[in-house]
């Protein structure tokens, strides 16, 4: 099973820079963990890093929102917004 996780453009930028020849993204993650709690990665953002990320993802969840509804709509054949 798969799992799909939002990161900032930034982070995925520093994630990717981590990256081996021939390693995917996941690897370099468990790489990069080693295994350890996610709890032990509390309070690692400074406070205008987790601003900037939570800020960025908010504002792709909007955008995927808007994206779906348009896209109801398009299936359904009407110009009036889904509720």
């Amino acid at each position: 099973m798969t799992k799909t996780v939002r990161v900032s453009e930034r982070t995925y930028e520093r994630i990717e820079a981590e990256r081996g020849d021939g390693e995917t993204t996941a690897e370099t993650l468990d790489r990069l963990v080693r295994g350890r709690p996610l709890v032990e990665f509390a309070g690692m953002l400074s406070d205008d890093d987790a601003r900037f990320t939570r800020e960025t993802l908010a504002a792709a969840d909007e955008a995927a929102n808007r994206e779906s509804a348009a896209t109801v709509e398009r299936a359904l054949g009407t110009d009036d917004p889904v509720n």
